[in-house]
């Protein structure tokens, strides 16, 4: 008997024989999921996320959502102000079963890296081509949990933004939808204002 995984629409791993039978569910720890990258069973460069004990691989990056991401990064690139500090891509723990890789991650400078946990964070953007679903679902629920004041999804393709805000225990008490023309200044560091159209990135017909 073989056995397949794949993720669903959902993005979960889902496990299944020859004959599509679904396999039970297993629960994955952090420390398992570190422990399966040291001694081989997942490959080093293999990326994913670990949502509430599950295993979710993150798609190989479009040339849109690089596009966005270095575009925005360069921008605050120059216009942080030194009381925070921007990651790309850290890895950062959430309890025993979850750990998350948001695209762009802000925090006060205050505080080390190899300290920050999610409830440090100011401001947490995810950018979006085929994972939407995720990030607007069970990611936007991790980071209202953990307290995150503002967190914004950019839609790589349409370039519009979802702005989450007022977290209010698993959800945003606050969600807006804007277009790439508007200025989006976060509440917590508005030095940081920027608008996707000022970013001069190409349409979707141009990134074909």
């Amino acid at each position: 008997m073989n056995i397949h995984t794949e993720p669903s629409a959902d993005g979960i791993v889902r496990v299944t024989t020859d004959d599509g039978i679904p396999l039970p569910r297993h629960r994955f720890s952090v420390d398992d999921c570190f422990r399966m990258v040291e001694t081989g069973v997942l490959a080093s460069d293999y990326r994913f996320e670990l949502l509430d004990g599950e295993i979710v691989p993150m798609s190989p990056k479009g040339a849109a959502h690089l596009i966005v991401q270095v575009a925005l990064q360069n921008a605050w690139g120059r216009r942080r102000p030194d009381e925070v500090l921007i990651a790309t891509e850290p890895t950062v723990r959430v309890g025993s079963d979850a750990f998350v890789e948001p695209d762009l991650f802000i925090w006060p400078a205050r505080k080390s890296i190899a300290d920050v946990a999610l409830s440090d964070a100011v401001l947490i953007v995810e950018i979006a081509a085929t994972s939407l679903t995720i990030d607007l679902g069970r990611k936007a629920q991790i980071y209202a949990a953990a307290g995150v004041p503002e967190y914004w999804v950019i839609d790589a393709d349409r370039l519009e933004v979802h702005i989450h805000r007022e977290p209010t225990g698993d959800r945003f008490a606050s969600l807006i939808t804007v277009a790439a023309s508007e200025t989006l200044t976060p509440s917590t560091v508005p030095a940081l204002a920027v608008s996707l159209a000022e970013l001069e990135l190409p349409s979707a017909d141009e990134k074909e």
